[in-house]
């Protein structure tokens, strides 16, 4: 009876101890917001991001810099909206499990393909996950 008791314990523990280990996550996620001079959000932004070796390209959800489950790497990063300049921020690095912090500040004009306009990429701090 004893051993049956210590046989059960020990794989509830083994049971406990595997599913912490698989819970751990081996990617990066970004977050982040799109918005014009004036601070408001821009409506009807397309937001690619690539894998800087082109294996991956990703689209995050319309208006948003959001998106998890990226390897580690190195990324690109380009947002385009109807009336206002293209913005393109190349290779950014991205770690296990942090969650970068992407603002952008689109600038009024042409969409043109050129030089990035206010890029805000923050480090990840204690307390980001």
């Amino acid at each position: 009876m004893q051993e049956k008791r210590l046989l059960i314990r020990g794989t509830i523990l083994a049971t406990i101890i595997l599913a912490t280990a698989w819970s751990q996550s081996f990617t990066a996620a970004t977050r982040g917001t799109v918005t014009d001079a004036s601070g408001s959000s821009v409506p009807g932004t397309k937001v690619v991001v690539t894998k800087a070796d082109r294996t991956r390209r990703q689209r995050t959800p319309p208006d948003a810099i959001s998106c998890r489950r990226y390897k580690p790497g190195q990324y690109n990063l380009t947002v385009e909206a109807a009336g206002f300049k293209k913005f393109a921020q190349r290779s950014f690095q991205l770690q296990v499990q942090q969650q970068a912090t992407l603002n952008v500040k689109l600038e009024v004009g042409e969409q043109t393909f050129g030089s990035p306009a206010e890029y805000n990429h923050r480090q990840p701090r204690a307390g980001d996950r």
